[in-house]
């Protein structure tokens, strides 16, 4: 399909670019297509640097971020420039120039800005080996600061839908942006299935640095990525994005069974698998292959069998193993993030 739309590059480059961001979403990609939207987003940035509109920068920062993300095995050798170059768009993103609407401090400008924020945080959040990249070519500081404003932006925007419509009505760019990312064109939706995604990468970050000085499980840093799973899940039950919404259900109790400090805490939190599993059956249909062959029950019944183990440094890698361990099948692809 990208071949055979390749046109659509020299005459729509900006529609172009977020038919990349839309296929670099897909976790089955073969190294050739990465390669290929890796190649095309290459040719088309100076483009669309130098173009007025802003949303199709966003759109390629997406891009770039999901193939650092999701496909960096299929980009051997080119992360470094990868990641200048998702920067460099980032820059310009941040740089685009509109009028904040006077109601609030919420505009066209400062979205755009905390969505291409928070796709290049993704990065440097799931892939330890590129966060001193990222942040040295994106200009980013502290992780954890830089986080909380993203997640600031996105609250008050999905807080303020008025305010978001508005916005629509008055800038053309980001109208035309929020319709590439939901063809109904609602603003909300879009920011409340950001937030969640955002919240996603960020309980798996901690999640995987739940490991203290002492190469420990840290129960608090673990609870906070079940509350963080737990709030992600909220939103996607809200959105009825079923999958996902199972998706950050299942983590949140891995990682609330993971903490439990007591043999009766940790069984009295996996009876929340029971409640997952009737969960499951009940939006069977768009989640088919998580109930597929028995995979849940296998995963629950190897969890608890590993937490089962006792000992020291052995418990610690065993339940280590459990936390990094492959997701059942029919909940990877996690909405714009997993």
């Amino acid at each position: 399909v990208l071949e055979t739309l390749r046109s659509l590059g020299e005459k729509a480059p900006h529609r172009y670019v977020s038919l990349l961001a839309a296929a670099s979403e897909l976790e089955t990609l073969d190294q050739e297509t990465s390669r290929y939207i890796y190649g095309a987003l290459q040719q088309l940035k100076d483009r669309l640097s130098n173009a007025e509109r802003c949303w199709p920068l966003v759109e390629a920062v997406r891009a770039y971020s999901n193939l650092l993300r999701k496909h960096l095995g299929h980009i051997w050798g080119r992360w470094e420039e990868t990641v200048a170059d998702v920067c460099e768009l980032y820059n310009k993103v941040r740089g685009c120039s509109t009028a904040a609407t006077p109601e609030s401090n919420l505009s066209a400008q400062r979205l755009f800005s905390t969505v291409a924020g928070a796709h290049v945080l993704a990065v440097a959040l799931e892939r330890d080996e590129l966060t001193p990249l990222v942040q040295r070519y994106c200009g980013l500081g502290d992780l954890e600061r830089e986080t909380e404003a993203v997640r600031n932006v996105l609250d008050d925007a999905a807080a303020h839908l008025d305010e978001l419509r508005k916005i629509i009505e008055s800038d053309e760019d980001f109208a035309a942006w929020v319709t590439v990312r939901d063809v109904t064109s609602n603003a909300g939706k879009v920011v409340e299935d950001l937030r969640s995604g955002f919240t996603h990468v960020l309980a798996r970050y901690k999640l995987n640095h739940a490991i203290d000085e002492k190469g420990e499980l840290d129960a608090g840093k673990l609870e906070e990525a079940a509350k963080e799973f737990e709030k992600s899940a909220e939103i996607n039950r809200k959105l009825k994005l079923w999958r996902n919404y199972l998706a950050a259900r299942d983590l949140a109790l891995r990682a609330s069974v993971l903490a439990a400090k007591s043999w009766k805490e940790l069984l009295e939190r996996a009876e929340g698998f029971r409640e997952l599993w009737r969960e499951a059956e009940e939006y069977s249909q768009p989640t088919a292959k998580y109930l597929d062959s028995g995979l849940y029950t296998r995963r629950v019944s190897g969890l608890l069998g590993v937490l089962l183990q006792q000992g020291g440094g052995g418990e610690v890698t065993e339940r280590a193993a459990v936390v990094a361990g492959l997701r059942p099948a029919g909940l990877r692809g996690y909405s714009a993030y997993a």
